[in-house]
């Protein structure tokens, strides 16, 4: 992998949206999943394009979660912002609701 990193990283970043960052932690899980899976499983073929493959993965991942996150930031925001947070009494989807914004990321700026 050290002879093949740049040309992995290279090729992830696009796919990350040209964030290096992104790309360099997706590889490094890849690494990871290889370090678990390979003792057991044998070292594969093509272990650079398993690698590769393994980060595609965990990157498509990420940017799903991202994306579940910032599809429903305006409605925990409102849900944050209201006078009195519903409680699972009141609104069944309350303790869902409260659980989801205490795992939001900061980047979008809602504050407790």
């Amino acid at each position: 992998m050290r002879e093949s990193y740049g040309q992995a990283l290279a090729w992830l970043a696009p796919r990350a949206g040209g964030d290096i960052a992104a790309a360099e932690d997706a590889l490094s899980e890849g690494l990871l999943a290889a370090l678990r899976q390979w003792p057991e499983e044998g070292v594969p073929q093509q272990p650079v394009a398993w690698l590769i493959t393994a980060a595609k993965r965990r990157l498509i991942d990420a940017q799903r979660r991202d994306a579940t996150r910032e599809k429903h930031a305006d409605e925990v925001r409102a849900v944050l912002e209201s006078p009195a947070m519903p409680t699972t009494q009141d609104e069944p989807r309350g303790l869902f609701r409260i659980v989801f914004a205490a795992n939001l990321p900061s980047h979008l700026g809602l504050r407790f």
